[in-house]
């Protein structure tokens, strides 16, 4: 995992990847920590702050994937 090797290049590009879906989701919070990862000349870059906001975004992630599977039926996809 990108975080688990501290690899910027790759948190970076994944953050970006992920942000027109939180967009459509309208997970404003979420949204606004991955367009901070997703800037790849950050002065923050690299620094303990950046892995902490990595590792906080995935907590919120998970938290919000949890909560939809609560609140959504399950869908049956066998007709």
């Amino acid at each position: 995992m990108c975080l688990q090797e501290k690899d910027d290049e790759g948190i970076s590009e994944l953050s970006h990847k992920m942000l027109t879906l939180f967009r459509h989701l309208e997970a404003a919070e979420i949204v606004e920590m991955l367009a901070l990862l997703a800037q790849k000349k950050s002065a923050f870059m690299g620094s303990p702050y950046y892995y902490r906001l990595g590792r906080s975004v995935l907590e919120m992630i998970e938290t919000l994937i949890q909560t939809i599977q609560k609140n959504e039926p399950a869908i049956n996809y066998s007709v």
